[in-house]
């Protein structure tokens, strides 16, 4: 198991659905959570960002889809 190790982090235009660590096609989302890029609400200029975290079924390894 993991411990205090920051999940990678992956563009979702470079995820090819295989797990970045041990290449098992096995994983599955945990979440997902939108957040506003600049902490305001009333910001409308920027688009909220859609992060989702995944974990592989294989390597229980998780990682972040941004």
């Amino acid at each position: 198991m993991e411990t205090n190790k920051e999940a990678a982090r992956i563009s979702k235009e470079d995820f090819d659905s295989l797990c970045p660590f041990c290449k098992s096609p096995v994983v599955y989302l945990l979440g997902e959570h939108r957040a506003n890029s600049h902490g305001s609400s009333r910001d409308s200029d920027y688009p909220e960002a859609e992060v989702e975290q995944w974990r592989c079924a294989a390597c229980i390894k998780t990682f972040i889809l941004f």
